[in-house]
């Protein structure tokens, strides 16, 4: 397994896991948490927004490196059988 996609499991559930607890405090003690879990939400929504900028930018590269490549060879299909 990648090493982002193990990043994405451990965000769900240490997400589901704070909504869980926070929840069970709130259930305690009647206060709701709402400023803890829109920040708690909206910074790991970030750490997992700029994972996929980082993975986006790793496929266009490549893509790019992919194209370069077959205008070098003059190949506009693609296909490398001759």
């Amino acid at each position: 397994m990648k090493f982002s996609k193990k990043i994405i499991i451990f965000v769900i559930f240490t997400n589901l896991l704070f909504v869980c607890l926070s929840f069970y405090l709130f259930y305690l003690t009647g206060v709701e948490p709402y400023a803890t879990l829109t920040a708690w939400i909206g910074f790991s929504s970030v750490e997992v927004w700029a994972l996929g900028k980082i993975k986006r930018s790793e496929v266009e590269k490549e893509t790019e490196e992919i194209k370069t490549f077959r205008e070098f060879r003059g190949d506009e299909r693609g296909d490398i059988s001759e």
